[in-house]
């Protein structure tokens, strides 16, 4: 089943609000999650209910809403060195991410999914790490870089 039409769905049955939330829950999961929130169980078995054709396993619920609940387009796969001590316990997770004094602007691209140059990082080295990221979100940060300069960086 093509997982634009579950979406589209999706996204009738539960409204806008409550369709981004689930989405952007999806997105910020730990790796090691192995099913949906309880809350969004509840709202997926009601979905589900109304239709057979609708995924059941959590696996290909979390493949068809890997989109960027911002924007809307699907999110890519990409590797991107990160610190060698950073742990990532989100696929969505940026090495450079998470910063409480990052701009509010930064909500309006969530999932840049950006590394760091490893000849630039030095002696404490560097590691690939595995990212799903937003092309629009990734694009919107580097213009908005552009325009006020870099972030502070670890």
């Amino acid at each position: 089943m093509e997982a634009i039409l579950v979406r589209r769905a999706f996204a009738s049955f539960a409204g806008e609000e409550r369709f981004r939330a689930f989405v952007g829950t999806l997105n910020v999961a730990p790796i090691s999650l192995a099913r949906l929130r309880f809350w969004q169980e509840q709202v997926w078995a009601a979905f589900a209910r109304t239709d057979p054709r609708w995924p059941a396993d959590f696996a290909s619920v979390r493949e068809a809403f890997r989109v960027c609940e911002v924007h809307g387009c699907g999110l890519a796969e990409d590797a991107v060195y990160a610190p060698a001590g950073q742990i990532q316990w989100r696929h969505t997770q940026s090495p450079d991410s998470g910063w409480p004094d990052y701009p509010p602007a930064f909500a309006a691209f969530p999932y840049p999914g950006r590394g760091f140059d490893p000849e630039a990082w030095g002696e404490g080295g560097t590691r690939l790490m595995k990212v799903w990221y937003c092309p629009v979100c990734r694009r919107l940060r580097t213009d908005w870089e552009a325009a006020h300069g870099p972030t502070r960086r670890l």
